[in-house]
């Protein structure tokens, strides 16, 4: 009887290291960076521009076998009136969740032919503004707990991006400042890295602030920088938002 029951066990120890292990096998990736399993990026459009936004994906295999890979689309919170929808190995309507075909992404190789796209003009010149949030889960079609997925904010409506960030964060105050000032956060879901940057008028970074979680203060000292005109920036994911002016009076 124990002999049995220990062999239960290390069955079912082994069934649970496979399924962990086989988590590992995919990987996302946007055009510049690795996306975390289970994270969420922010895509921003000025409707001006263009009626739909793109959000190309990329499936790496990183196991030792060649895959079969599918995908599943779930829509989390959609703006009334837009639609949305996939292309992978061939552009499904937007009613379609999940693929007809599948990809062989082979050992160690990146299939960079997905595309989701966003629609939301209503009718010609027509634009709905909004976030709409949408969930691409990739799996393994032969093993569907070997996964990996991301959530997608698609924001249109705003005028520019120096407005997008500007929300972010607010006024410098005091400004003008004597030693020196604070700055409240608040930072949207799929940020991964941001922090706040003081410079010269000249350009040259004088202190950083990275924002550690998604909400916070943060405080900038000024009691060894001399009077003068200094520009504070808001940098997310490693790409500078916009910059505002503050001045340092002593």
């Amino acid at each position: 009887m124990n002999n049995n029951l220990l062999r239960i066990c290390l069955l079912s120890t082994v069934v649970f290291l496979t399924v962990l292990v086989s988590g590992q096998s995919l990987q996302l990736s946007d055009s510049n960076t690795v996306i975390p399993n289970g994270s969420e990026i922010t895509i921003l459009r000025n409707p001006v521009h263009a009626e739909e936004i793109p959000c190309a994906l990329f499936v790496t295999n990183t196991s030792q076998s060649d895959i079969e890979v599918n995908v599943m689309r779930e829509d989390i919170s959609i703006v009334d009136s837009t639609t949305n929808y996939f292309c992978w190995e061939v552009c499904y309507p937007p009613f379609v969740d999940s693929g007809f075909y599948t990809r062989l992404v082979s050992k160690g190789q990146t299939d960079s032919t997905f595309i989701a796209h966003y629609a939301y003009e209503t009718k010609p010149g027509v634009f709905k503004q909004g976030t709409s949030k949408v969930k691409y889960t990739f799996f393994n079609v032969w093993e569907p707990t070997d996964a990996v997925s991301v959530k997608v904010n698609y924001i249109c409506g705003y005028d520019g991006v120096d407005e997008y960030y500007a929300r972010m964060i607010s006024t410098a105050m005091p400004n003008p400042a004597d030693d020196k000032t604070e700055i409240s956060y608040n930072l949207p879901a799929g940020i991964s890295n941001a922090y706040l940057s003081l410079r010269s008028i000249s350009g040259v970074e004088l202190q950083r602030i990275e924002l550690g979680g998604q909400s916070g203060k943060a405080t900038f000292n000024f009691s060894a920088l001399p009077s003068g005109v200094y520009l504070y920036s808001l940098v997310v994911d490693h790409k500078m938002g916009f910059s505002r002016k503050l001045i340092i009076q002593h």
